[in-house]
């Protein structure tokens, strides 16, 4: 089966989602990526960066943060940045992947993790919260058609633009803050964030050490969040949506079980998953417990509406591999302007080869945008 013959539009699309919304005890599931913040409102001044734009400062989130001070290593070498990203085809992933192996002894692995978190949270900051927003109108679409609980969403974007359209909708009348796990999983529909998010934070002490700040880099902590066996609760903390970003190090002084003073350093560290490319092996349980999350979720679901995402992490794939797809929709949304370097349907190509039997369709038009004026 070819891309072509299966593009799908208008009426179709309409009624493709329409009769499997009506089917008894149906369910649905929306996979985000990073093409789905990009393109979930024309308006918002502060459009997220697609990977290739990441250091271009006629994007306006790059712009502010890329000339604040703490990233003039970052504005200095962005063009640098920016060819080796084209080399990776502008595979975020897969480039970090192999600069976290490479910077094992430095700090450049840190620094560009840090301008990634700047970048997600002035791009969370405010959203649009009128008609334009496409994340409040699927939201809004989902409940029409399946109610509270027959849909869920897995997100792989760092940022915090859906859970913020998701309140702004205004649909829900369970009090939800997404500023604890149940906030998020524990309640209907689910919001799965597959990837972390700046928001979700690995947080840890330890007896302190007179130089703590300067000896710990950032490659090392993230080392040692991503091999951390232990229950997410005794590591996981979420902070507000409103909640500025939290500083990375600071010294504290604690009360023990013996009711003792001790000092100690307290870190504070962005549970995102970056290097997923076999650099190194994501043993972290937070990351194993999103996977089996989301494999539950697409089991039951009889329609999977795919937006903006390219499905680039092999272990997704992988993990729902074992799945039975055979009467189950997919739709990909495919965000032309968004990934327009790195293949067409590079989505789909992924897919196919691993769910053979899934009955795969490909919006004919371009973005967020278009699919809901379509549906």
């Amino acid at each position: 089966m070819t891309e072509e013959n299966i593009l799908i539009q208008g009426e179709e699309l309409k009624k493709l989602i329409r009769d499997s919304a009506s089917k008894p005890n149906s369910q649905a599931c929306l996979i985000f990526g990073a093409g789905a913040s990009y393109g979930y409102s024309k308006e918002h001044f502060y459009k997220p960066p697609v990977v290739r734009d990441l250091f271009n400062d006629s994007n306006n989130v790059v712009n502010q943060v890329i000339n604040r001070p703490e990233n003039i290593f970052i504005k200095n070498n962005k063009s640098d940045y920016t060819r080796d990203l084209r080399n990776y085809e502008n595979d975020l992933e897969r480039y970090l992947s192999s600069f976290y192996a490479q910077n094992k002894e430095d700090n450049l692995f840190g620094r560009f993790l840090q301008y990634l978190e700047d970048i997600f949270f002035l791009a969370s900051e405010d959203v649009i919260t009128d008609s334009t927003n496409n994340y409040r109108t699927i939201i809004n679409l989902m409940w029409s058609l399946y109610g509270k609980g027959r849909w869920s969403c897995l997100s792989f974007n760092y940022d915090t633009i859906l859970e913020k359209s998701y309140l702004i909708a205004d649909r829900d009348t369970t009090e939800r803050e997404f500023n604890s796990s149940k906030s998020y999983t524990g309640l209907i529909p689910a919001i799965v964030k597959m990837h972390g998010s700046i928001n979700f934070r690995y947080i840890f002490r330890k007896p302190f050490i007179e130089t703590d700040q300067k000896t710990h880099t950032t490659h090392a902590l993230f080392s040692k969040m991503m091999s951390d066996k232990s229950s997410s609760k005794d590591f996981l903390r979420i902070i507000g949506l409103r909640q500025k970003k939290p500083n990375f190090y600071s010294y504290q002084q604690i009360m023990t079980s013996e009711k003792k003073i001790q000092p100690v350093s307290h870190f504070d560290f962005p549970l995102m998953l970056i290097p997923i490319h076999a650099s190194i092996n994501p043993e972290n349980v937070f990351f194993q417990e999103q996977l089996e999350l989301a494999k539950r979720k697409i089991k039951n679901s009889n329609l999977i509406i795919s937006i903006g995402y390219n499905f680039g992490d092999e272990a997704f794939i992988d993990n729902l591999s074992s799945l039975d797809f055979l009467n189950k929709e997919i739709i990909l949304v495919d965000m032309k302007s968004a990934f327009s370097d790195t293949g067409k349907y590079s989505a789909f190509q992924r897919i196919s080869k691993k769910w053979g039997n899934a009955k795969i369709k490909i919006f004919d038009g371009n973005g967020f945008d278009e699919f809901m004026d379509a549906v």
